[in-house]
């Protein structure tokens, strides 16, 4: 296999991004900074590192694109990584899609377990239906366009051109991918900024202030919790020490979710929502 130039240029870099990689800086092992990363895959292309350890190395990261906005020379760290995963990682598991109950034009997408189609229903004084899932609409097949399609196509026919209601970016990806007007919850029912305010890697953000640093990511994305659930683990746990136990404000609710499970008390757009709109 021919080497990468892209991945020849982040292995010989002298490790710049490696202060915004949530991974490194939470783990502190050489083997997680970028540059390590780069190094391992130009290695499987040169044939001297086994195809299982090179995948164990991409799947280092949780996606959040620090490293491709911090690049002085504008690599496209994300995508090679991305790119490198889908030739060596095997596509994960996704649940079959769910019926959408109800025939409005708006669909909410509900992620977590928690049903809040009929307040928003109620907010926004119109119906809205709803489409559960429980693994964020299959956001992980991403990493693998090629057998994504089908499950793109798949979610584009089962909403039927109707508009999506995301709380998270998960979702988010899925129904952008899929060219299906996307709504994040958010921008309707808008979170007020209090407390420690939380940044999610992408998606919108709330007003205010948190001390930039790496580890603000939470962990909640990416490959890294699927393949290396407990580097995952140290990520929500750094994270949780740093936004102190709450109240912290979030407009994702994957991300408010998963800080809630390390013992944050969060606020995202559905909480506010069912706080607003009652049962």
């Amino acid at each position: 296999m021919n080497p990468d130039p892209r991945i020849q240029t982040c292995a010989l870099c002298p490790r710049l991004c490696r202060h915004t990689c949530p991974v490194a800086v939470s783990t502190g092992r050489e083997a997680a900074t970028p540059t390590s990363i780069m190094t391992t895959l130009l290695r499987w292309n040169r044939g001297e590192v086994d195809p299982a350890l090179a995948g164990q190395a991409a799947a280092l990261c949780t996606d959040c694109g620090a490293c491709s906005h911090a690049c002085a020379v504008d690599q496209p760290v994300v995508e090679i990584l991305r790119e490198a995963r889908q030739t060596l990682l095997a596509p994960a598991a996704i649940t079959p899609l769910e019926t959408v109950e109800g025939g409005a034009t708006m669909v909410a997408i509900e992620c977590d377990g928690r049903r809040w189609a009929d307040a928003l229903s109620r907010h926004l004084k119109h119906g809205v239906a709803r489409l559960p899932t429980t693994d964020h609409l299959g956001v992980s097949r991403l990493d693998h366009p090629m057998s994504a399609t089908q499950h793109l196509v798949a979610i584009r026919d089962r909403l039927g051109g109707r508009t999506a209601v995301v709380s998270c970016q998960g979702c988010a990806r899925v129904t952008e991918a899929a060219r299906i007007q996307t709504i994040h919850l958010h921008s309707l029912c808008e979170l007020p900024a209090t407390g420690t305010i939380h940044h999610p890697c992408r998606g919108p953000r709330l007003a205010g202030e948190t001390a930039t640093s790496a580890l603000n990511c939470c962990g909640a994305a990416g490959p890294l919790g699927r393949i290396h659930p407990e580097i995952a683990e140290d990520l929500l746990t750094q994270a949780a020490k740093r936004l102190g136990p709450g109240p912290v404000s979030s407009p994702d609710s994957r991300c408010a979710q998963h800080l809630n499970s390390a013992g944050v008390q969060t606020i995202d757009p559905i909480s506010h929502l069912l706080e607003l709109c009652p049962q």
